[in-house]
């Protein structure tokens, strides 16, 4: 019996002991990163302001209107204060930029007639110019999506989300974010590492791609999405001649669209089937970067073609790679 309940007991442990979690530190961080606002017409970052019409009327005094801006700085002052970032490159950046203005910001909130209009632009643009800074933008983003599919997952199974692949998936990217290159940080989503993670699992359970059952992105009618950062690309049609392997192509701008959002593919791309590479020949309807076709508005779809080097079979399941950092890949792709 005394044996019995040890070999319980370490099987109840060992049942345990895979699960791995988001720490108490990245929780507040994720949280907290909602407190940052982007425009989503342009990208800009968005200062907080209190609610005009509080104050009716008397929007036209000079009290209404320094107490509106000074509390619009307090606000503004505090965030920058109390922010916390992940990656350690983009933290210690952070930590030198509140070193150098928050005590002037503080003094100028303080001392200066903020109820003056360009008193008042001049601290809340010294105060809130990092949010511009290109990978302090990029991570604040991939934080804010990090804890939208946190909340997602969370209200639709509160009892069993942590243990589900997408939290771990959030949890990856958040372990690759502390230490990447800030270059790097616009290629992370929790997208990207669900797929790698699913790829590096069938790869080493099936090296024969034809062998396995699962498609990425596959949709109705033969067809595959693959959405990152909100931009979408979508494969059409899979065709071979005795020359190329070519694949048909619809891609969509971002929802979050702006006046010049572009798209090309990279030269660098290519078709991967049974540990063979096929590189892009040539193209059809679109350019390869750096030349970019440029959206005129977030209806706008662009179709094309891209003709792979030499003529696989279609019958054997392949990858598609774009071969840039951050680009599109497509895996198990089959006809």
């Amino acid at each position: 019996m005394k044996k019995l309940i040890i070999l319980y007991y370490l099987l109840i442990s060992t049942s345990f002991t895979y699960a791995q979690f988001i720490s108490y530190e990245y929780t507040q961080i994720l949280l907290y990163s909602v407190e940052i606002n982007y425009s989503s017409s342009n990208g800009s970052y968005q200062p907080w302001s209190p609610d005009f019409n509080f104050y009716g009327n008397a929007l036209a005094q000079m009290q209404a209107r320094y107490d509106r801006n000074h509390s619009s700085l307090s606000k503004e002052y505090f965030k920058l204060k109390d922010l916390k970032l992940i990656n350690t490159i983009n933290q210690s950046t952070l930590n030198n930029y509140r070193a150098a203005r928050l005590g002037w910001i503080y003094n100028a909130t303080s001392t200066w007639d903020v109820g003056n209009d360009a008193n008042y632009a001049n601290i809340r643009n010294y105060c809130c110019e990092i949010y511009s800074y290109s990978s302090i933008k990029s991570e604040i983003t991939l934080l804010q999506s990090c804890q939208t599919e946190l909340n997602r997952i969370k209200y639709k199974d509160p009892d069993n989300y942590l243990y589900s692949k997408r939290y771990q998936s959030i949890m990856k990217t958040l372990d690759k974010l502390k230490n990447c290159s800030t270059s790097e940080i616009e290629g992370l989503s929790w997208e990207r590492t669900e797929l790698e993670f699913q790829y590096n699992n069938n790869s080493t359970n099936n090296t024969n791609y034809s062998n396995s059952n699962q498609t990425y992105f596959r949709v109705p009618n033969s067809s595959f999405v693959y959405q990152k950062n909100e931009e979408s690309i979508q494969i059409d049609n899979i065709t071979n001649t005795t020359e190329y392997t070519i694949l048909s192509f619809t891609s969509f701008p971002s929802k979050k669209y702006t006046s010049g959002w572009t798209v090309c593919f990279s030269k660098n791309a290519y078709i991967e089937q049974n540990g063979i590479k096929y590189f892009l020949k040539k193209t059809v309807g679109i350019p390869i970067c750096p030349d970019r076709h440029n959206f005129s508005n977030i209806n706008e779809s662009i179709s094309y073609k891209l003709y792979f080097d030499k003529s696989i079979n279609l019958n054997v399941k392949f990858n598609l790679i774009e071969g840039v950092s951050g680009g599109f890949e497509f895996y198990n792709i089959s006809k």
